[in-house]
């Protein structure tokens, strides 16, 4: 009986031992938001509500009835990725910066049944003048974001805007 929980014990320190090897401490990168606004965010989409409206006329199930209560002025997107394991150099890599303008519109068309769908917002990433993702669902609040660049930082990204505004 005793041999029992002395082999129990050591094998949960030895696990224990093993898991806080595993436990690396990774070092925050500190960026300022001077470094996130010189960040390359591709060029400024000047033709936007045009791009926007052709984008629609390609994808809506009914294009004429299509109804646009509005455009905001393209803002720059910062989205900080959070860092993945790779298993092949059994390390993390490093966060990735995403960068787009984004473009936000408010939307009403018809459904496959005939019907309006309702006010919607949506966002639309450019990158070179180009849609490069839309959203329905995405960062609406982006739209209502007062500052003149957006960032959505991933909670594990390990990356800290020093200086950033709050909202």
């Amino acid at each position: 009986m005793f041999k029992k929980h002395t082999y129990k014990a050591l094998f949960a320190m030895l696990a224990a031992s093993l898991l806080a090897g595993c436990a690396t401490e990774t070092e925050i990168t500190k960026i300022t938001m001077n470094d996130v606004r010189n960040m390359d965010y591709g060029s400024y989409p000047k033709n936007y509500e045009k791009t926007i409206r052709q984008h629609l006329a390609r994808t809506l199930i009914d294009p004429n009835s299509l109804m646009i209560d509005g455009f905001s002025k393209p803002k720059k997107y910062l989205e900080i990725t959070s860092r993945h394991y790779n298993v092949t150099t059994d390390s993390y890599n490093p966060a990735v910066f995403l960068k787009y303008y984004i473009v936000c519109a408010r939307i009403n068309a018809k459904n496959t049944y005939g019907g309006y769908t309702g006010w919607q917002d949506h966002i639309y990433y450019f990158r070179d003048g180009k849609i490069m993702n839309s959203s329905e669902y995405g960062l609406i609040d982006g739209c209502s974001d007062p500052n003149d660049i957006v960032i959505k930082n991933s909670t594990f990204s390990d990356v800290e805007i020093v200086d950033k505004p709050e909202n």
